[in-house]
């Protein structure tokens, strides 16, 4: 929980403690219009991604978007693997007598 002790202990007493916090919404419209927190994610999305670029980066990336790409270029140009285990899938599929990979 982001870096906080789960616990306090004698040990934590004796030291500066990291205040973390953490928060999970379950069911939105508990808490409020779905409409209205759809559209407050939508303004939080807009403003990361209007945060000025490090140099030499291309966007500014929010979680789960790096994963995003990579499966949309992956399922397009398919998935890398290495030389060697190209080759045992190969030697497998021919020993077997079904279709090698594409």
């Amino acid at each position: 929980m982001a870096d906080s002790p789960v616990a306090v202990t004698p040990q934590a007493l004796q030291q500066f403690i990291v205040t973390g916090h953490c928060f999970a919404a379950i069911d939105i419209k508990r808490f409020r219009p779905v409409e209205e927190f759809e559209a407050a994610m939508d303004d939080m999305l807009q403003a990361l991604n209007d945060t000025p670029r490090a140099e030499r980066q291309a966007r500014v990336y929010t979680a789960g978007e790096p994963e995003a790409d990579a499966e949309a270029h992956r399922r397009v140009h398919s998935i890398p693997l290495a030389p060697a285990l190209a080759t045992q899938l190969h030697d497998i599929a021919t020993s077997l007598g079904v279709a090698q990979l594409a």
